[in-house]
């Protein structure tokens, strides 16, 4: 008699106490069928995306939103590389749909040999409470390395 209560009311414990945590989700800027595990460069390609500069607030990898005037990170929207990476990583990815070779930053390998460097600075990249994605910044095509001038 008394394990058939005390079974049901220490079921409905531990049920009680298990969290209900939403999982965390993952995510790249690389085309369709992209993997969160970038692949080797190439040993030499057209162009090289240099690493991303992106600006402190961006320096983690949960996903920032604007509500109002204050940043929010997401608990579980995250990006599954630095986005300094992310980013430089999705510019090559996209490069290389359109039939240009190209590798982006990758601090586990050297740089491959190129023709062109492709610099990027963010400025901004964060969601608002409206749905829109506000991506701002610059970029340059360089030289290899840096020499000559930009584009």
């Amino acid at each position: 008699m008394r394990l058939t209560i005390l079974l049901p009311v220490g079921v409905s414990l531990l049920l009680g106490c298990a969290t209900t945590e939403p999982l965390a989700t993952y995510f790249v800027l690389t085309g369709t069928g992209g993997t969160a595990k970038p692949a080797r460069p190439a040993a030499t390609v057209r162009v090289y995306v240099r690493r991303v500069e992106v600006p402190a607030y961006l320096n983690r990898t949960n996903l920032a939103s604007m509500n109002g005037d204050q940043i929010r990170y997401s608990p579980t929207g995250l990006w599954a590389l630095p986005l300094d990476q992310t980013v430089s990583l999705g510019i090559a990815s996209n490069l290389n749909h359109l039939g240009i070779s190209a590798a982006g930053f990758q601090p586990a390998f050297s740089v491959p040999a190129h023709t062109y460097d492709v610099a990027v600075h963010i400025t901004h990249f964060e969601g608002h409470e409206n749905g829109d994605v506000i991506l701002t910044g610059n970029w340059q095509v360089l030289g290899a390395g840096g020499r000559g001038g930009s584009w």
